[in-house]
């Protein structure tokens, strides 16, 4: 198997006799690495979005037997996320309030890899934190409901994907294209919404955050669902509009990660294909991005889902 110097990190860690520290810094560092402990619960959570992620990566050009080793890494990082989204639910339902800001587990992971002080990760991690201080706000009614407070809700919940994402790319030691993340957070808080309607039905039975049962608070039963067409759609646009004026790197970042490509016989949908990453950079800049738009709009990636009928939810009306 390949070896990469994620993994090489990785034993080193593995190798670390925490277990027998005995200065006083070394047991305060045996402290932080409990913080990391989750449960089956939160691993089997984290599956899919570092599933997700993992596949991100592959589509990047990424080695998918160097992507597979990161696996371990990523779903465990996830699942610290989800820990602490647990506690924050738990506390929204009149439970005792998390223990710290949650942060203590993913700051042990981030220090352990030299990253503690990467700008970009620090910055999606407060995102997260401001997210579910707000969360908690708008369920327990104390923060007023605008449109512009729920479509930001997407942004920001959606931060967990960035977060694992931009630390991913580190891992891998793949550049991290500011232009084509600020486009992949379109691509993430559509996700959000498109959740939020698939599991609305589980939402409503554990009176969870869910974007549609806020817009049947803020507009009525009646008007909810198409106030949560008309929310994808704004996110959708957002996207069309950056697409519209994106660099060609950007774009063909974007099309490897988030659009189809012609399939190869024996490779899997999403494995990296050159020869439509070269035809991405021979064609003109507004070709390009005109290619890019059209093809966004037909995906079923990037289109929005069936909502569901939210007139059933009793908390909001």
């Amino acid at each position: 198997m390949t070896i990469t110097p994620t993994s090489q990190r990785t034993r080193l860690l593995i190798r670390q006799a925490r277990a027998t520290a005995q200065t006083p810094l070394e047991r305060l560092d045996q402290q932080h690495w409990n913080e990391t402990a989750v449960t089956f619960q939160h691993q089997l959570k984290a599956c899919r979005v570092a599933g997700a992620c993992t596949e991100l990566l592959e589509r990047l050009g990424y080695p998918q037997r160097a992507a597979a080793q990161l696996v371990p890494v990523l779903h465990h990082f996830e699942a610290l996320v989800y820990r602490t989204d647990g506690d924050l639910e738990e506390h929204q339902r009149g439970g005792a309030g998390p223990k710290g800001s949650g942060r203590e587990g993913i700051d042990a992971i981030l220090a352990a890899y030299g990253l503690s002080h990467d700008t970009a990760i620090e910055t999606e991690l407060d995102t997260l934190v401001r997210y579910a201080q707000a969360e908690t706000r708008i369920m327990q009614g104390r923060l007023p409901l605008t449109a512009e407070l729920i479509r930001e809700t997407c942004y920001s919940r959606s931060a967990h994907i960035r977060l694992l994402l931009r630390f991913a790319l580190r891992l891998a030691d793949l550049s991290v294209d500011e232009e084509f993340m600020s486009l992949a957070r379109h691509v993430f808080a559509r996700d959000e919404v498109v959740a939020d309607c698939v599991g609305y039905e589980q939402d409503v039975r554990d009176d969870s955050f869910n974007t549609l049962r806020l817009h049947a608070h803020l507009h009525g039963p009646h008007k909810a669902a198409d106030a949560q067409r008309a929310l994808a759609a704004h996110i959708l646009h957002e996207l069309h509009t950056g697409l519209a004026r994106a660099s060609r790197p950007a774009l063909v970042r974007f099309g490897n990660a988030f659009l189809p490509r012609p399939a190869t016989i024996g490779a899997r949908h999403h494995t990296p294909d050159s020869r439509m990453s070269l035809a991405r950079r021979l064609a003109p800049l507004t070709a390009l991005r005109h290619h890019t738009c059209r093809q966004a709009g037909r995906t079923a990636r990037l289109t929005m889902v069936a909502v569901p009928d939210p007139r059933t939810d009793t908390r909001f009306q």
